[in-house]
């Protein structure tokens, strides 16, 4: 494995950010290197295999969308249009 290969495994591996310069390697005359460049597409390849999946899944069983989107009663309309009824404006103090 070579050097750039290498350093490209462990950064992900200890999950390293670098804020520093990094050496971009070059290859010269690709078609007889070819194998230099089959090396770090395998490598690329296992450091994505090697991450999760991309997907979520959930323990519990979502709800179906009608559920939590029902629309209010009438009465409850009725009594916000007629002002009866004090909503939260969008500066709500909740905490997180």
């Amino acid at each position: 494995m070579q050097r750039p290969a290498i350093e490209l495994l462990l950064r992900n591996h200890f999950k390293i950010q670098s804020n520093n310069n990094t050496n971009v390697h070059s290859i010269s005359n690709v078609s007889e290197n070819r194998k230099v460049i089959d090396e770090w597409i395998d490598n690329v390849e296992e450091i994505h295999a090697s991450r999760p999946p991309g997907e979520v899944k959930f323990h519990n069983k979502m709800p179906t969308m009608p559920d939590p989107v029902q629309a209010w009663p009438e009465e409850i309309g009725i009594e916000i249009k007629n002002g009866s009824v004090e909503l939260p404006d969008a500066e709500i103090g909740l905490t997180l």
